[in-house]
């Protein structure tokens, strides 16, 4: 992740900036119609840890829905659950803090880890 992205995310959670001046910052118009609403990922596999599913995976917001998000991916209910409100940056503090004290596998918390932070930096690239 870039420093300016992180710089963005560390902003939103300060209160120095805005969810909505971030994302207009970080998506132009045309990205904003382009990536609301879309859902990224295949309905039976969660995007962050990987578990499949035989029903349909919940939708989360990859950038929290109440501090403005549009762009969602498939999870699994747990993950869904435990990302909550938490920003990309956030999520992955989360995931790596829960790693440092074995609640999670290290195979599956790099997963997560690096499925957050691949698609935010994708995110970046495109926009740039």
């Amino acid at each position: 992740m870039s420093e300016y992205v992180r710089h963005l995310f560390i902003s939103v959670e300060n209160n120095e900036l805005t969810a909505d001046e971030a994302y207009k910052i970080l998506y132009p118009t045309s990205e904003k119609t382009i990536l609301k609403g879309v859902v990224l990922g295949n309905k039976h596999k969660c995007w962050y840890c990987g578990s499949t599913s035989t029903t349909v995976m919940t939708k989360d917001h990859f950038w929290p829905k109440s501090k403005g998000g549009k762009l969602m991916v498939y999870c699994c209910v747990r993950c869904n659950t435990q990302k909550g409100s938490k920003t990309p940056l956030q999520w992955a503090r989360y995931i790596e803090t829960h790693l440092q004290k074995g609640f999670i596998s290290h195979e599956k918390g790099n997963r997560m880890i690096t499925a957050t932070l691949s698609l935010w930096e994708n995110l970046e690239r495109k926009i740039s």
